[in-house]
């Protein structure tokens, strides 16, 4: 009888199947696990690049307290889709996107402009580090449905990253090629 083959996740730890494209437990993508060879600069790119090659953003940083009409006018004047929600020790406990602007607050905006944006962030939140691979970013971004992913480097957060500049790093990456 023939023995099947495992593929064992650097990530978690978990057996999964050889052949599996990510892991069932975590959801990381086990490419690297199966000596994959990218096969243009742009698979290259997504899967050997860390995410600070990115042009990280400074975020935009409130406390929970922060009205929403104020954090509104933060990411305005920034020119960002979100802002992050750290308590008095800089400790990230939310976020705040366009999302959570138009689905949560919407056009009731004058009678919950005031109220704290605690009231409708999205918490827990997902967090990578600047040495991820881009890959990770695009996975969690696909799974998680997030268009803003704050970054972290010894575990203090230092910008966020968009879908916007993964694709504007992979424009950048076919247009070399």
């Amino acid at each position: 009888m023939e023995r099947i083959r495992r593929l064992l996740c650097t990530a978690c730890g978990f057996e999964n199947l050889a052949g599996a494209e990510i892991c069932l437990r975590c959801g990381v993508p086990l490419v690297h696990e199966q000596n994959y060879s990218p096969r243009s600069a742009l698979e290259r790119s997504v899967l050997h690049d860390r995410i600070d090659r990115l042009s990280l953003r400074t975020p935009v940083c409130v406390l929970p307290e922060t009205s929403v009409q104020e954090v509104l006018k933060a990411m305005v004047a920034e020119g960002t889709g979100c802002a992050l929600v750290v308590d008095r020790n800089e400790e990230l406990v939310g976020i705040f996107t366009e999302r959570d602007a138009l689905m949560k607050v919407s056009e009731d905006l004058a009678s919950r402009g005031a109220r704290p944006v605690a009231d409708f962030m999205t918490s827990p939140v997902q967090c990578l580090d600047v040495d991820d691979c881009l890959a990770f970013a695009v996975h969690r971004m696909d799974v998680g449905g997030y268009r803003h992913i704050p970054i972290r480097e010894n575990g203090r957060l230092v910008g966020v990253i968009s879908s916007r500049e993964l694709l504007r790093h992979f424009t950048e990456v076919l247009k070399d090629a």
